[in-house]
């Protein structure tokens, strides 16, 4: 029995593989990474829309910082945020970006300045939308 490959993408930059839980449905992306107590440096979320819009996304129920990457529908970065930190008490800030974005990408809190990322890197998404 073959076992199914784990979602990935990559940043072409540096080559760097990013294993992905990829977010397709509405309860997906309303769950995202809350209540999880950690996450490794090579592991994020993908979080996939069906229209380009200004998703505002939230660190409520989060327990580590993340950084956020809004994508368009080639990948590329239009906005970040890195950093954000978790909220565990009502209401939660939201964090918006400037650009309507198709996909958003989450990694560990500082992970993106590390691997060069940044607004107009192209991610390639091939490896999670498969």
């Amino acid at each position: 029995m073959v076992t199914p490959a784990r979602p990935y993408v990559t940043v072409p930059g540096c080559g760097v593989r990013i294993y992905v839980q990829v977010m397709r449905t509405p309860a997906e992306r309303r769950a995202g990474l809350r209540g999880r107590a950690s996450m490794p440096t090579d592991c994020g979320a993908l979080f996939v829309h069906e229209n380009d819009d200004f998703w505002p996304y939230t660190m409520e129920g989060c327990l580590f910082p993340l950084d956020l990457l809004w994508l368009d529908r080639r990948g590329r970065v239009l906005d970040w945020y890195v950093g954000a930190s978790p909220c565990q008490h009502f209401p939660c800030s939201d964090y918006r970006p400037i650009f309507r974005a198709r996909y958003v990408l989450e990694l560990l809190g500082g992970v993106s300045p590390v691997l060069a990322i940044g607004p107009g890197t192209l991610i390639d998404l091939r490896g999670a939308l498969l």
